[in-house]
């Protein structure tokens, strides 16, 4: 049972946490993918509002029955804000499932160390 801690083991120790893994990756796609949008909705916001030019989201906001530029203007901050806080979320959740893969693989490696410790002579 002399294993030695190769690279192959370690990436063979990250497939048995398999799920783990797979959800740490769709929080990080998911935070990302509500991260993308936000740079673009206050220039958006602004070209639309105050050079008048109005397109898709006081066009979107006036069709549902929103007319007053304050109300506009308030709900583009709320999904702003909803949006920041789900990515934080979801990051948050994603580095702990992180930190849980890579403190059962410390853990294995730690187990294996020390039982190979109690095997070798100390003469």
């Amino acid at each position: 049972m002399s294993q030695k801690c190769t690279l192959k083991g370690i990436i063979k120790q990250i497939k048995s946490q398999k799920k783990d893994f797979w959800l740490t990756n769709l929080y990080a796609i998911v935070a990302t993918l509500m991260l993308l949008p936000l740079p673009m909705l206050i220039p958006l916001l602004i070209d639309e509002m105050l050079l008048k030019h109005p397109a898709k989201i006081t066009s979107t906001m006036q069709t549902i029955g929103i007319k007053e530029d304050y109300q506009i203007i308030l709900i583009v901050l709320l999904i702003t804000i909803l949006l920041r806080v789900g990515a934080f979320y979801l990051n948050t959740l994603k580095t702990i499932h992180a930190t849980t893969i890579i403190q059962k693989i410390n853990y294995m490696l730690r187990d294996r160390i020390l039982h190979h410790l109690q095997r070798v002579s100390m003469q």
